[in-house]
This record gives C-alpha cells, sequence and structure tokens, in this order.
C-alpha cells in the first residue's frame, strides 16, 4: 500500500515533467518569446502557436488568462 507521502511525491514530480515539456513546446515556437522574429506582433500567430503547444489564450475585459486543452506531444 502506497503512503501518502509516495503519492505527493509521483505528483511533483509528473508536475515538473509537465512543465519541463511545456517549456520545450514553447521553446520550439520563436513566435511566443523571440520579439526580433517576424510575426512575434501576429496575435493570430501567436495564438495558433499556443494552440499547438496545448493551452487556449483568451483576452477577457484586457485580463490575459489561459485555459489548458489536451497537450499533444
Amino acid at each position: 500500500m502506497k503512503s501518502c507521502a509516495a503519492d505527493i511525491q509521483n505528483s511533483k514530480m509528473r508536475d515538473a515533467i509537465e512543465v519541463d515539456h511545456l517549456i520545450t513546446l514553447v521553446e520550439q515556437r520563436s513566435v511566443l518569446w523571440d520579439k526580433t522574429y517576424k510575426e512575434y506582433k501576429n496575435k493570430n500567430a501567436k495564438t495558433t502557436a499556443w494552440k499547438e503547444v496545448g493551452i487556449v489564450p483568451c483576452l477577457e475585459r484586457g485580463i490575459r488568462r489561459f485555459t489548458r486543452c489536451d497537450i499533444v506531444s
């Protein structure tokens, strides 16, 4: 039988892996982070890139928030 501490540790490891994967996906899309990239100011290109990463950006009343969708690798 697993302990609660082991479950917490496994959850933290899984979250860390997801964060590392997210960082890798964002790094692969210059439009999201490289201000010198020609399409950096193109909102449609950024939205497409975020959707590829698995996150849907939403601008509501000037507040930027993100909704997670299934990440496809």
